[in-house]
């Protein structure tokens, strides 16, 4: 299913096997596809499920039939969570955008102490989030969800965290090999880096740091750099 283009589907427009799209799904489907009334389509509700359908008329908001259903279709194995902080703006919709396309099941969005004030646009997110999703064939978008600090994001979430950090003792293979967990949380830090207060409230939660290696990574960079590895690392051991 890796080569079908999917689209949106509303779960609230499934009904007795039977999909309606909204006006810009349709137009997207009408106008950039050029999809016509009896063709196969592919169609995602970001809530869990991929479908296959047939598409009975194109005038107005596309609608046709389901045929079957896929659920948890392109989802990785492990449930994963990214904690990064708030960004320069290109830069942290970029990395949202890689992260969702990686398989990443919630992005946090941590106003770390190191983190320049801006305003943050969740319609924008969410429609990149939802744009990401369907380009790589996800049944589930990630959720998106802003914390006010580190603080305020460690009290809330407490599984299997691990922060990228220069002066980690442990490298991140080394970690995965280690951990019995089927779920992880990456904490990564601002340009800058994290502040000595951070580094030290991690510390006293037992948080491990892990290394990434050798060279000094944009925020942006460590986040694909991880996600990537512990995808295919969870991948292989279900292979």
């Amino acid at each position: 299913m890796t080569d079908k283009i999917f689209l949106y589907v509303n779960p609230g427009q499934l009904k007795d096997s039977k999909f309606i799209l909204s006006e810009e799904e349709s137009h997207h489907l009408k106008h950039v596809l050029r999809l016509n009334k009896g063709q196969n389509i592919w169609l995602t509700d970001g809530e869990g499920c991929s479908y296959q359908g047939e598409l009975t008329s194109v005038n107005g908001k596309a609608r046709g039939f389901i045929h079957k259903i896929f659920p948890g279709q392109g989802e990785n194995p492990w449930k994963i969570q990214l904690a990064m902080p708030v960004i320069k703006k290109s830069r942290m919709e970029w990395m949202i955008e890689k992260a969702t396309e990686l398989g990443v099941n919630n992005i946090s969005l941590i106003w770390m102490e190191r983190c320049r004030k801006q305003n943050l646009n969740f319609s924008r997110l969410s429609r990149i989030i939802q744009s990401a999703g369907k380009q790589s064939g996800r049944s589930k978008f990630p959720e998106l969800i802003e914390y006010s600090s580190l603080s305020d994001f460690l009290n809330q979430n407490t599984n299997n965290i691990v922060a990228a950090h220069s002066q980690g003792k442990i490298f991140l293979n080394q970690y995965l090999e280690q951990t019995t967990e089927n779920e992880l949380t990456l904490v990564i830090g601002p340009e800058g880096d994290f502040s000595k207060d951070e580094i030290e409230l991690m510390l006293r939660k037992d948080i491990p740091q892990i290394n990434l290696g050798y060279r000094r990574l944009r925020s942006e960079t460590a986040g694909i750099y991880v996600l990537s590895n512990v995808s295919d690392y969870s991948l292989n051991l279900t292979n």
